[in-house]
């Protein structure tokens, strides 16, 4: 059985670093957290971001992040925004305008309170759906590259591990966590992408 691991010998790691860790209760960000948690000798506090876009469902997964910074003793930032609003505003999609808006707002944050990175989530699986992505909205050599692990203030440490791998350390370690219905909403392109495309393909 292979679980994952983040090595100090890391490129990005050392010793004194504050992180602020991107959390919205799913498997993926909560695994994310587990793992630096357990990373010596650095400084890590949550941020969630709350679109409002699943009423309680949405309130729950706040509080949530709210018990996972009491279990790991670490401050949790929450930032609550009306999403739909905003991309309605702005003529966004859903998609777009949430991810507008929760990178500004967490660069806002790491810049005012002096954190060194934001650690987000992202695996393997992530990676291909975001080139199919890039491919299908049409994109040059950069949207092919995809999602880099480290790249302006932001860290992914797992983009070299599957979902399936990182089902296998949450299951492994017990971990809690919140499920998100709309990740399986084909009117979503990535979901559709994900659920059309990608389960036809062997990622391993």
């Amino acid at each position: 059985m292979s679980l994952i691991t983040i090595p100090i010998t890391a490129s990005w790691y050392s010793p004194g670093l504050k992180i602020l860790c991107a959390c919205s209760g799913g498997r993926d960000s909560t695994v994310i957290l587990h793992l630096l948690h357990n990373l010596p000798e650095i400084k890590i506090d949550v941020i969630h971001f709350n679109p409002q876009l699943r009423g309680q469902d949405s309130d729950a997964d706040m509080e949530f992040v709210k018990g996972l910074g009491e279990k790991y003793k670490c401050k949790v930032h929450l930032v609550s925004e009306d999403i739909q609003t905003f991309a309605k505003d702005k003529q966004l999609s859903i998609e777009e305008a949430g991810s507008r808006r929760r990178r500004s707002v967490f660069l806002q944050k790491l810049e005012s309170l002096g954190y060194d990175f934001i650690a987000t989530g992202q695996h393997l699986d992530d990676q291909f759906e975001t080139i199919f992505l890039n491919l299908y909205l049409g994109t040059g050599i950069k949207g092919l590259a995809g999602i880099a692990g480290s790249r302006n203030s932001f860290l992914r440490p797992l983009l070299n591990f599957s979902r399936a791998e990182i089902k296998e350390y949450a299951n492994h370690h017990q971990l809690s966590f919140r499920e998100d219905r709309t990740n399986t909403d084909i009117r979503f392109l990535r979901n559709n992408i994900r659920a059309n495309l990608l389960s036809h393909l062997e990622l391993d």
